[in-house]
């Protein structure tokens, strides 16, 4: 029987009904001892009995109970009143975000906006290893001065960490399909084990009703709505390629290929609107063969031929230098063109690879143990001057492996990213602790101990320590890629140029002949883009899904690591 206003409740007076579900009815209550109002809980008296229930109740409660952040919803008690249980949660003045979209779609900046906020409240979930599993309008909330808060974990997993060593897990057995239609992720509907990105999906299927005013798998029937999330996707957007692109990535179907961070998410989020979709082209030599990538490959290797001239995107075309079954990432061409590094890995081994364009075979010059989470040895790879060596990061200090073979020799035991310094035989090793600046150190050469020379302040980046450095051909400047954003600095002033250039969710860079243009590539950009240092302008050189770039020294080629596992590698 639903509680009246006025009925007390242990110390608690109830003032108004707010809402009810299926985990519990929830009321605006006043808390006479501190005198506040607060929103009460109550598990339905008709389950007191029913463990099951009563369970997940006290389940929800201890989820909560191990968060604090802004954008979540307070947890101030739990207790029981005779047979009649009650969580006391924080009082949120505002409206569901389900009454938010009652009138169509938001505003696109505002849905912006709130996106971000809530992936942010998801990420600290994550963080703490707490999974929503039921992310939806109605356990959204929009308060009063329009922030987003994030309400209802009772079908939370949670495998934090407890005091007596153990984990804590939902109470929901495999095999059980637990959440809202519509929102539900596909793992959830084939009743599997579903992680942090299951929330991605979900997330996803928010914000494509934020920012379209519709459901993304909206269908006649339950059954018909859980069928298109597994088989369909949903109609494009009518937004901005950046947030087209970021809503599609959070519904794909496997899990690997959606965001594997909320707070990356959060961060693209933000930095969207700076997206362009001007578009130009670049051709390709033709080849007389139809590749098509082994599915179990998570990112493939190919070149792209520039001409003189510019044609329409449509005819452009890739043609395959490596096709392992394995993740392959990091292209690096020699100074004369006529070799490739890379890196390439799975789960078992990681490897530094070399490719001469004239032999058949690839040669393996570094090999490490391998793990789930891809490619350690990272950040993009450096060939030194005279093309003798490549430098890369295992175990992320900077090291240099000879391409005649060899074990690799350390450059700095400072983390960090390093490239040879042109006409001289020593190193520049640029390293960013977490919330600091980036510290710029010269090593005259192997052996020698690094020599402080510049520092610069990153307000403004992602607190990212993932770092990339790259000279131009000239020499005159240096490009350092840091927390998705690139800085352009002249040498050995190390002044920054005018134009701080923060493109969002940059994964790889490198400088074309004129030392005035750089080629991007990352997840959230529509490409290999063309970058104006001078003037912050961009253009698509070539479309497409792409990790990571190197460009060619006579400009006339591009080296792409493709960024999904069904890029077709096609014909004449």
């Amino acid at each position: 029987m639903p509680l009246s206003p006025g009925q007390q409740l242990g110390h608690f007076e109830i003032v108004a009904p707010l809402g009810a579900g299926g985990m519990g009815e929830v009321y605006r209550a006043r808390d006479t001892r501190l005198g506040r109002e607060v929103a009460l809980k109550i598990l339905p008296r008709e389950f007191v009995n029913d463990r099951d229930r009563r369970t997940r109740f006290e389940h929800e409660a201890r989820a909560v109970a191990a968060l604090n952040h802004p954008g979540i919803v307070a947890l101030f008690d739990i207790g029981n009143d005779g047979d009649t249980h009650y969580i006391v949660n924080e009082l949120v003045e505002g409206a569901t975000l389900r009454a938010a979209l009652t009138g169509g779609a938001m505003p696109q900046r505002k849905a912006v906006e709130v996106a971000a906020d809530i992936a942010d409240a998801l990420g600290a979930a994550h963080a703490k290893g707490i999974t929503h599993r039921d992310i939806k309008p109605e356990n959204i909330m929009i308060t009063r001065d329009g922030r987003a808060k994030i309400l209802d974990f009772g079908l939370a997993k949670d495998r934090s960490p407890r005091a007596d060593g153990a984990t804590e897990t939902a109470v929901t057995d495999p095999g059980v399909v637990m959440g809202t239609a519509g929102y539900m992720s596909p793992e959830q509907v084939e009743a599997q084990q579903a992680d942090h990105r299951g929330d991605v999906f979900s997330f996803g299927a928010v914000l494509y009703e934020m920012l379209s005013g519709t459901r993304a798998f909206a269908k006649a029937t339950q059954v018909e709505t859980l069928t298109a999330i597994l088989r369909e996707d949903p109609v494009p957007l009518a937004v901005s390629a950046a947030l087209q692109q970021i809503t599609a990535r959070c519904l794909e179907k496997e899990p690997e290929r959606r965001f594997q961070s909320m707070r990356d998410l959060a961060f693209a989020l933000r930095t969207s609107s700076t997206a362009t979709t001007t578009t130009h082209a670049a051709i390709v030599t033709k080849t007389k063969r139809n590749w098509l990538w082994p599915a179990t490959a998570l990112a493939c290797l190919a070149l792209v031929f520039i001409p003189r001239g510019e044609v329409t995107g449509e005819s452009l075309k890739l043609t395959p230098i490596a096709r392992d079954r394995a993740t392959e990432a990091r292209p690096a061409f020699s100074p004369d063109g006529k070799s490739i590094a890379y890196m390439r890995a799975n789960q078992e081994k990681e490897q530094l690879v070399l490719r001469v364009f004239a032999e058949s075979d690839p040669v393996v010059l570094y090999e490490a143990a391998g793990n789930s989470e891809g490619i350690v040895l990272g950040r993009d790879l450096n060939w030194t001057t005279d093309g003798s060596g490549i430098i890369f990061t295992p175990r992320a200090r900077p090291a240099i492996v000879a391409v005649s073979g060899g074990a690799p020799r350390e450059i700095s035991d400072r983390p960090g990213a390093a490239a040879a310094i042109p006409g001289t035989a020593g190193f520049i090793v640029c390293s960013r602790r977490p919330g600091g600046d980036i510290e710029l150190n010269v090593v005259d050469r192997i052996g020698a101990s690094p020599r402080p020379h510049a520092s610069l302040a990153t307000a403004g980046l992602a607190a990212s320590t993932n770092i990339s450095v790259k000279f131009s051909p000239d020499a005159k400047r240096l490009a350092i890629l840091a927390g998705g954003s690139i800085l352009v600095v002249d040498w050995p002033s190390a002044a920054l140029r005018k134009t701080s250039l923060f493109q969002p969710v940059v994964r790889s860079i490198s400088w074309m002949p004129d030392s005035r243009h750089i080629v991007t590539a990352g997840f959230l950009r529509p490409g290999a883009m063309s970058l104006d240092t001078d003037t912050g302008e961009t253009r698509v050189l070539h479309p497409g899904d792409f990790s990571h770039v190197d460009v060619r020294r006579d400009g006339r080629a591009l080296a792409l690591a493709a960024g999904n596992s069904e890029a077709s590698i096609v014909d004449s």
